[in-house]
């Protein structure tokens, strides 16, 4: 069973994730979306951030979310 202080720090981070998100999508000046591709396309731990952030999206079972986030704290 994961702890309770393990399944917070996942929430709180997939929020704040989809609140950054959903803040740079909306933006729709063509150099800040130029900008905004290169940051997204930008690879973070062995993954794009725009990957990163589709996986935080809650679109993807927490399964998934927790594979991901254990291949990277193994990995570092």
């Amino acid at each position: 069973m994961e702890s309770k202080a393990y399944i917070d720090i996942l929430n709180d981070a997939s929020r704040q994730i989809n609140q950054i998100s959903d803040k740079i999508l909306d933006i729709v000046d063509v150099k800040i979306e130029e900008f905004k591709q290169r940051v997204l396309a930008t690879e973070f731990h062995g993954k794009q951030i725009g990957k990163w952030a589709r996986l935080f999206s809650g679109k993807n079972n927490d399964k998934t979310l927790k594979l991901e986030l254990e291949s990277l704290l193994r990995s570092s």
